[in-house]
This record gives structure tokens, C-alpha cells and sequence, in this order.
């Protein structure tokens, strides 16, 4: 069974010069899951795109880790990653990005958004910037939050039963990371 199962993944990656790289991670219900990425965007011009959804229930776990280290001139890294929580499930999630001095022009970011759907679920979110060089544009942000009861009552005053409004609105929440994803019944 799925709440039996532990995954453990380490992805240890070293970009070179206008060397890009674009994944896209699920992580859909192990009872245990760690994930640990490791980046160096190590030549000039280097790129990555991270982007992931963690979404849990019952007491699953799950722990995904990101290291983004921005070590040659006018590279580029966007880490985006959502997380959903149900029942008494627990997530976490470290994001790192560090620009290392001679990094000029590096643009980075980073964005954790977390939803909680049970009042027994739990998400913690550690992100964490440092810059050590100059002319560089860096963002990160960090929320936990639940659904918008707004938007459930309009949905169900246009007759969307309940189960179906909460689907769409977590569907919705996710909806920038699964981006090109194809789901099929």
C-alpha cells in the first residue's frame, strides 16, 4: 500500500556554460518521501527550472530539500513548489539559494506556497536566500495557508457540490507548477 511505501531521492546536478535544465517532481502519497536536490550552476548563462507539488493525506510525510547554488556570471534558477496537506499529514520543505561571490547577474528565485485542507495537517517551509555578489536580481517567499472560503461559497451558489469546489480550488492552487503536465482519467 501507498501509506507503506518510503521513497529516498538524491539528484546531485552541475550545470555548465548554457547548460539547461527543466524538471518537474509529483510527490503523491509515500508514507515516507525525502527528496534532495542539489544544483551548482557552474558556467556562464547556466539555467534551471525546478518545479514540483507535493500533496498528502492520511499520516504520510514527505521532506523535499533544495540547494541552488549560483557560482558563475548571468545564470538563472526558478524553484517552484506547492504543497497540500490533508488529514494529519506533515510536510516540509527547505529551499536554499546561495550566490556566490563572482555570480554577478544572477537572477534567482525561489516560491513555496502550502495549503492546508485538514486542521491536523502540517507544513513547514524553510527558504533561504544568500548573496555574496553584486548586480543580481533574487527573490524568495514562503505561505501557508487554506482555501478560500469566498471562493468555495461562490462556487457552491453556482451549484458546484462541495467535495468538487475544494478539487477545483486545490486543482487551481497547483495549476502553475503542473503547467504541460497531461492528466489522463
Amino acid at each position: 500500500a501507498a501509506s507503506e511505501t518510503t521513497l529516498v531521492s538524491r539528484s546531485d546536478v552541475r550545470l555548465a556554460e548554457g547548460a539547461v535544465l527543466e524538471t518537474v517532481a509529483l510527490e503523491l502519497g509515500a508514507g515516507l518521501a525525502r527528496r534532495d536536490v542539489r544544483v551548482r550552476l557552474e558556467g556562464n548563462g547556466a539555467r534551471l527550472s525546478a518545479r514540483g507539488a507535493t500533496a498528502l493525506r492520511g499520516r504520510q510525510h514527505a521532506d523535499a530539500q533544495f540547494e541552488v547554488r549560483h557560482v558563475a556570471r548571468d545564470a538563472a534558477s526558478d524553484v517552484r513548489w506547492r504543497g497540500i496537506a490533508d488529514q494529519r499529514a506533515r510536510a516540509v520543505f527547505g529551499g536554499a539559494i546561495v550566490v556566490e561571490v563572482g555570480a554577478d547577474g544572477s537572477d534567482a528565485r525561489l516560491s513555496n506556497k502550502n495549503l492546508l485542507l485538514s486542521p491536523h495537517a502540517e507544513i513547514d517551509t524553510r527558504p533561504v536566500l544568500e548573496i555574496h555578489a553584486d548586480e543580481v536580481k533574487a527573490a524568495h517567499g514562503a505561505t501557508v495557508g487554506q482555501l478560500d472560503e469566498q471562493a468555495l461559497f461562490y462556487l457552491r451558489s453556482r451549484g458546484v457540490p462541495a467535495e468538487l469546489a475544494r478539487t477545483l480550488l486545490t486543482f487551481a492552487f497547483c495549476a502553475d507548477v503542473l503547467e504541460g503536465i497531461v492528466f489522463e482519467p
